[in-house]
């Protein structure tokens, strides 16, 4: 597994319903970059951590909302938006 990259500790909180006997837990967030071979062992060692009430992983493949522009379309949105402007008048 590779080093976290980020992790955030959001603390101890009540859970959504009920697990077991636990109401609250103590919630983390980590993102880190790892080979995709090595989810299956991560999540079996997760699942045999008896302190580990419940956890997701998940994928991130990219950032959220629309991709970054390379220069040259966002030099190409630039004119056009000032095409644009001179038809308001």
């Amino acid at each position: 597994l590779a080093e976290p990259a980020t992790i955030e500790h959001w603390g101890r909180r009540q859970l959504a319903y009920k697990i077991g006997r636990h109401e609250n837990g103590y919630y983390v967030i980590s993102n880190f970059t790892t080979a995709p071979a090595v989810l299956p062992e991560f999540e079996r060692a997760l699942k045999l951590d008896e302190s580990v009430v419940r956890y997701m992983v998940t994928l991130y493949e990219h950032e959220l909302g629309a991709p970054k522009l390379s220069d040259e379309e966002l030099a190409s949105r630039r004119r056009a938006g000032d095409d644009d402007d001179d038809d308001e008048d």
